[in-house]
Formats: structure tokens, C-alpha cells, sequence
């Protein structure tokens, strides 16, 4: 499955088809102060605390769920992991953009100021 860099906007618009195509889901993060993502065992560069958010999470009633809704989401080109971080529930985490930091040309159009 193709993996896109999503600027901004369209990975805003691809979440909002991944929510129609998932109703079953409900979205449970997405923009986290760094504070707070270090505060919940976020990655020390999660895509939940840039500036604009690259990251979003949901979860759902069971894991067949979870599972079909990180189908959909590879479908659509989005980089998903369903996991459970420790101590916490299972969910569905979509980003916009690989792990790592994005190619230069990337930043340079599209990433605002990190808190």
C-alpha cells in the first residue's frame, strides 16, 4: 500500500473520509502540548504536538474493529498503527507523515512553529 507525505490540509480532509468510512470510531486525540504528550508517554517528536498536528487517535468498541478501521486507513494512504501504548487502551493512531523527522521541502511549506 502507498504511503503519502500529507501536507496539512489533506491529511485533514483524509481523516474526515476515514471518519465517514468509520463511523464506528470516535476520535480520542490529536493536537497534545508537549507537556501533555510527555505527560501520556508520547515520542519526544510526535506528530501530535506539531504545529500544525500531523497526529490523530480513535478508538473503538472491540479490536475487530480497530482492525478494520486501520485497513481503511492504510486504503487511504495514511500511516497507521493500531497499538496500545503501555498502560493505556488499545486504539488507532493515523499520521499524516512517516515516523521520523519529514524531508526539508516539506517543513519548509507546511510546518508551523513547534510549542
Amino acid at each position: 500500500m502507498t504511503r503519502y507525505l500529507f501536507s496539512p490540509a489533506e491529511f485533514d480532509a483524509a481523516c474526515r473520509e476515514f471518519e465517514r468510512l468509520c463511523p464506528w470510531l470516535w476520535q480520542t486525540s490529536a493536537y497534545r502540548s508537549v507537556e501533555h504528550n510527555a505527560a501520556v508517554g508520547g515520542h519526544a517528536d510526535s506528530k501530535h504536538a506539531w504545529l500544525p498536528c500531523m497526529a490523530k487517535d480513535y478508538d473503538a468498541d472491540d479490536d475487530e474493529r480497530r482492525l478494520k478501521a486501520g485497513e481503511v486507513a492504510s486504503g487511504l494512504g495514511l500511516h497507521v498503527v493500531v497499538h496500545t501504548v503501555e498502560g493505556g487502551r488499545p486504539h488507532v493512531h493515523l499520521q499524516g507523515l512517516p515516523k521520523g523527522p519529514p524531508p526539508l521541502w516539506w517543513s519548509d511549506l507546511h510546518r508551523g512553529a513547534k510549542e
